[in-house]
């Protein structure tokens, strides 16, 4: 992976083990499709069971009710339920720009985490996790790495992403399906 990606994925890690230190909720912002709910099981698995930490939790927008990706009416819901706190997007977000700013008007942090292709113009969050080389709940599984995971089963939701999100079967993807 390039310098770039792996930067990004330390300083994203060094950022939730302080918001922990904080005291700070956590929410998981996921998707409802095989790759979100993936994505959301791996990073909320490794923060809650891994790092003992229960002030994080985990967000899947309703399709019907919320739209597709991070929207200003899940924004609503995560600011009424939780108030102020540490977003971290799986699996999208990088397109988020209007969204993105809304939660830091409100006073959240963001990290995205994503796969989707990058447009011009990037959301304004803390940090930015992203690859297009990999699916979303792979680059939630490298981000649980950098946070100190070692529950060799987590590998099995980036696998089942990768399949279900039709990512080629070479290089990284090929390993990780191995």
């Amino acid at each position: 992976f390039p310098d770039d990606f792996k930067k990004a994925l330390a300083n994203a890690a060094q950022k939730i083990k302080h918001e922990i230190s904080k005291g700070k909720n956590i929410i998981i912002y996921g998707d409802y499709d095989a790759d979100g709910i993936c994505a959301t099981a791996i990073l909320y698995k490794v923060i809650h069971d891994e790092l003992h930490y229960d002030k994080v939790f985990f967000f899947i927008p309703n399709r019907f009710d919320n739209g597709y990706g991070l929207s200003l009416s899940s924004i609503d819901e995560i600011n009424e339920k939780y108030g102020s706190s540490l977003v971290v997007t799986v699996d999208s977000g990088i397109t988020a720009v209007a969204e993105v700013t809304r939660l830091k008007e409100l006073g959240f942090e963001v990290i995205i985490t994503d796969h989707h292709q990058k447009p011009d113009l990037l959301p304004d969050a803390d940090f930015i996790v992203w690859s297009d080389a990999i699916v979303g709940s792979s680059v939630a599984w490298f981000l649980g790495k950098a946070l100190g995971s070692t529950d060799s089963q987590l590998v099995a939701f980036a696998a089942l992403a990768t399949v279900t999100d039709l990512q080629p079967v070479l290089s990284v993807n090929r390993t990780i399906l191995k």
